[in-house]
């Protein structure tokens, strides 16, 4: 105002100076009027006077209002100095130009405070501003709302410090990561649990405020977006928050009057106040979500205010927007509520939240929900309306699909006739659908909606279960929940319930909140369990009484049979008479073949009752096709049959696999080509798929043939136990229906399966495939034949303890012993053979298993436990091949009746001491045994032997087994009738291999024949 002053004086010296020149040109003027007309003079001093007069004027206009501003600013500094009565009114009229500009800045100062106050007070979202120290320094009242806590307790607070933990976890990664980046972060849909502990899912933003490129604070958005309930509570609440503060403000403007003079100072810092925070507000309102944005319009409806996210939102400009809201809504039963809510907020009428449907910029379809208030003048007048739209289209669209997935839910549930079960964990509060309750027989209002409910019903026997399969779920340790337990109904009964679900919510420290899932009724599926477990005993129960009965009928079958193939074979080294021994080989052809029918049923009783174990080792398939093809070659011969094996190069020479059952299995596919084939050929095939990272291979055998074929509608029928193809020719080719049986049951055993292709008239071909073949790691030897006969062996002196029976099974054993140089004793059951064996010492005792007194097992359990006895060797004899596997271990070694001489010598030789005389030796024991007989038989002996040289020649290609059996007993007949001990058992030994079917045996036997046929070296 100094200037102002100087400024003022400056003019006034110049007007008082224009003046006085004036004045001082009229006295010249006066001094020179002689020399002028009168009238000129006059006109000149007029014309100066009139020039002063207006000097003094335009004098005083310019300098009375400077004056009055440097009065004015004297008043305000405090400086005014009275001087008359004009400075008085001057001074009154100065002070009230000052108080109504005051008011009037204060009033414009206020109102847009208000406005923009009344948008953040009264707006869902929540909204917090923090300083550079991260220090609350604004909290509106939708923050206060959504924390659960007044304003006064979030502002001042250091947000990153003070804030619960459970609260502060989920937001400070984004509160930093927006502080570090100077960058705005949004987060949508966390979990929290607000500082007055309620749950909520929050969105929001966290906008961090730059200045001079620093971090000055932080402007935090946040909008709980779970379901918004009592809506309109909270709008009351903030009408009535907001007549508090005008009525606040409203003192506080009565009392700023009063204490203006105090205040004056203040009023730059107010301005300045006001100025950062339009600014801040302002910015908070242009860097809000883009799923909101803010409006106002007039009582006409004519928008006066569109935030900026409208373009990110809706497509449009602000500017493009400002027109009637009425021009974007479209023609629906939606918008016609939601004109009736604006025409209500029109006329002061404070509206819930409600929805709107709006063209967008691009011709798609958007909801949006809005929040209106309306604005009053002084005259409690609306002015206008203030809100702020959401959008909530994908909300909208989720919810509509939840909505359509939930009611084929329904649709479902009650299509399966299951109930429902929603279990909140934390409070125990469940529901019951109603079809759970009418499951049990109960009235919808029977039962009440809570766990107690169920538990009541639970049956006590399953409850305990129950409660583990549920909190094995609640533990996370099960993906589903699922139960078996049977629940009370209304009258009395227990129902069975499949009780299954699954825990879909948790709270937000991770523990389980809500768990649903189904009740379904399983009580009729339960009694058909309940039934087919006892018609499964009662199954079980009769295949135990067959497997005793085939145990009985094994034994009471084979017991005679030991003695019919047993005495026979005696008889077949004694009888000579040709008619005699055609009898005689009748009856034992007879016996084999029962004794063959009698091993494939017990094969199968074993395979059916699990007793029957697969033995691996590794084997040479090349060397068990090798001896088929010897077995079958005269078959094959005799129906000029063309016989071919093919083994592909690749096929490993050593695999593990049990090579008896595998043995047995190709013997049945092979034998059955050859029965039902007249001609054409037959052919084996070995393939072996590619090895794999296990060094495991899948062997495949094909056995193909060109005979009668199969039908199609029989080839599954062969497979079957005792059964045979329709209309077979069962003289021709007979059988008992149970080798492919037995077949497929021991591939299945060995991890494989088979198969059959097949054409009537044209053949058959059967691929058999075992899987995960192991190729042995380290190379075993081939098996080697014996290289002795094991007739031929000499046993040092021991005495034998044969404990059995019957009669006639010592008689078998003690006939066929009485030769191999051993003492036979004998006892008729284990009582006797305890006594026996303790008196006597035998060095080896043979022992049947089922006798009367005392049997085998407790015999054997007590020489074991003698120490007198028990290092005495007990071997088993036994009918009963499928008797009780686990007491096998008590014996030393196990023989099944009938007894085959030749595996009882094997049997012996591994517990007696014996010798085994060489080729040369043998010929030395020819020798000293010529010696001691006749010698003038000699001669006699070595041409009969060079007799059956032609014979033998008969035998290099397919080897006739039955003649091989002639041929052996000829040469035992030779060996006794001269007397000769190695000629008989060259003999016996040949005929056991050719019983046995041992073919590579039997090639190697023959060849010794030569050896055995230069006895006249021995002259």
């Amino acid at each position: 105002m100094k200037i102002q002053t100087k400024i003022a004086s400056i003019i006034f010296f110049i007007c008082v100076i224009s003046a006085l020149f004036t004045l001082l040109c009229e006295h010249l003027l006066l001094r020179q009027m002689m020399d002028t007309t009168l009238y000129q003079g006059i006109f000149l001093i007029l014309l100066l006077g009139m020039i002063s007069i207006l000097s003094l004027v335009i004098a005083k206009n310019l300098c009375h209002p400077i004056i009055r501003l440097h009065r004015l600013s004297a008043l305000k500094q405090g400086n005014w100095v009275i001087k008359s009565k004009d400075d008085i009114g001057e001074l009154s009229k100065s002070f009230n130009q000052m108080i109504t500009g005051m008011k009037q800045a204060q009033n414009a100062l206020q109102l847009q405070k208000d406005f923009y106050a009344n948008i953040l007070d009264n707006i869902v979202t929540g909204v917090l501003v923090t300083d550079t120290d991260d220090v609350i320094s604004y909290a509106n009242q939708g923050m206060s709302n959504i924390a659960g806590i007044p304003i006064h307790q979030i502002v001042d607070v250091r947000i990153l410090i003070d804030f619960p933990e459970e609260t502060l976890k989920y937001f400070r990664p984004y509160y930093l990561e927006a502080k570090e980046f100077l960058k705005p972060i949004q987060y949508h849909a966390i979990p929290v649990i607000t500082p007055a502990g309620r749950h909520s899912y929050q969105s929001g933003w966290f906008i961090p405020q730059i200045k001079d490129g620093s971090f000055s604070g932080m402007i935090y958005t946040i909008i709980d977006i779970t379901p918004q309930k009592k809506a309109e509570d909270q709008l009351k609440r903030y009408k009535d928050q907001l007549e508090i503060k005008l009525e606040q403000g409203t003192l506080e403007l009565v009392n700023a009057n009063k204490i203006l003079k105090n205040k004056i100072k203040e009023r730059k810092h107010i301005e300045l106040a006001l100025k950062q925070s339009e600014s801040k507000y302002r910015r908070l309102i242009e860097n809000m979500s883009e799923d909101f944005f803010f409006y106002s319009h007039d009582i006409q409806g004519i928008f006066t205010f569109i935030g900026s996210s409208i373009q990110k939102t809706l497509g449009y400009t602000p500017k493009e927007f400002m027109t009637h809201y009425t021009k974007y809504l479209t023609d629906t039963p939606i918008n016609n509520k939601a004109k009736k809510h604006a025409d209500l907020s029109l006329q002061g009428i404070l509206q819930p939240l409600y929805e709107v449907e709006v063209k967008c910029k691009d011709g798609t379809l958007k909801s949006l929900e809005v929040s209106e208030v309306p604005i009053f003048n002084e005259q409690q007048q609306v002015i206008a309306i203030e809100g702020i739209a959401h959008d909530i289209t994908t909300r909208k669209q989720t919810d509509d699909k939840l909505r359509v997935s939930e009611l084929k839910w329904k649709y479902a549930l009650a299509g399966s006739q299951d109930g429902i079960w929603d279990w909140n964990v934390v409070t125990d509060e469940i529901f019951f659908s109603e079809r759970w309750k009418t499951m049990l027989g109960c009235t919808v209002e029977k039962i009440p909606n809570d766990l107690s409910a169920w538990d009541k019903r639970v049956h006590p026997d399953d409850k305990e279960q129950a409660y583990f399969d549920i909190k094995q779920h609640l533990a996370g340790k099960t993906e589903y929940y699922s139960n078996e337990h049977r629940l009370l109904c209304e009258d009395g009964t227990y129902k069975w319930i499949l009780d299954r679900g699954k825990v879909i919510e948790y709270t937000a420290d991770g523990k389980p909140w809500r768990f649903v899932g189904t009740h379904s009724d399983i009580t009729e599926r339960k009694q058909n369990e309940i039934a087919l477990k006892n018609a499964k005993e009662e199954a079980e129960s009769a295949n135990k009484a067959k497997s005793e009965f085939l145990a009985n009928m094994s034994h009471e079958i084979r017991t005679p049979m030991n003695a019919v193939i047993g005495f026979s074979d005696l008889l077949s080294k004694i009888v000579t008479d040709k008619k005699q021994k055609s009898y005689l080989d009748s009856i034992q052809t007879g016996g084999k073949t029962l004794l063959t029918l009698i091993n494939d049923i017990l094969d199968l009783a074993k395979i059916e009752a699990g007793r029957l174990e697969i033995q691996l080792e590794p084997i040479n398939p090349r060397v068990i096709l090798t001896e088929l093809e010897q077995l079958f070659s005269l078959k094959m011969a005799e129906k000029e049959l063309a016989f071919f094996i093919h083994i592909e190069d690749k096929v490993s020479p050593f695999l593990v696999l049990d090579e008896n059952r595998l043995r047995q299995v190709l013997l049945n596919l092979i034998g059955n080509a050859v029965k039902f084939t007249e001609q054409g050929h037959v052919k084996v095939g070995v393939h072996q798929s590619n090895k794999n990272n296990n060094g495991k291979v899948d062997l495949i055998f094909t056995v193909e043939d060109t005979g009668i074929g199969i039908p199609e509608n029989q080839q599954d029928k062969i497979f079957a136990a005792f059964q045979q193809m329709d209309g077979q020719n069962n003289r021709k080719y007979a059988g008992t229906g149970l080798g492919l049986a037995i077949t497929k049951r021991l591939i299945k055993m060995m991890n494989g399966g088979i198969t059959v292709q097949s054409q009537v008239g044209i053949g058959s071909c059967f691929t058999l495939i075992l899987k995960d073949v192991q190729i042995s790691k380290i190379i075993s030897p081939l098996k080697t034949e014996d290289t002795f006969d094991i007739n031929t062996i000499v046993f040092e002196p021991a005495k034998i303890l044969i404990v059995d029976d019957i009669v006639s099974n010592r008689d078998v054993i003690r006939e066929n012993l009485s030769h191999v140089n051993l003492d036979i004793i004998e006892a008729d059951n284990g009582h006797n053979a305890l006594l026996f064996a303790q008196e006597y010492q035998p060095d080896l005792i043979l022992m049947d298993v089922r006798m009367p007194v005392m049997d085998g097992y407790e015999a054997t359990k007590q020489l074991k436990r003698n120490p007198i006895t028990q290092h005495i060797p007990v071997i088993a004899l036994t009918a009963n091949v499928i008797g009780d596997q686990s007491k096998r271990h008590l014996f030393d070694g196990f023989l099944s009746k009938p007894i085959q001489i030749s595996r009882l010598l094997t049997q012996l030789t591994e517990y007696l001491q014996y010798h085994i005389p060489a080729v040369k030796a043998c010929k030395d024991l020819n020798q000293e045994e010529l010696k001691q007989a006749d010698q003038e038989k000699s001669p006699e002996v070595i041409k009969k032997l060079e007799q059956l040289i032609p014979t033998l020649k008969k035998f290099k290609g397919a080897l006739d087994l039955d003649q091989v059996e002639e041929f052996a007993q000829d040469i035992s007949l030779l060996g006794k009738e001269h007397h000769i001990s190695e000629i008989i058992s060259y003999g016996q030994n040949l005929y056991e291999m050719a019983q046995n079917f041992e073919s590579a045996k039997i090639r190697i036997q023959l060849k010794q024949f030569t050896e055995l046929s230069k006895l006249r070296s021995l002259e």
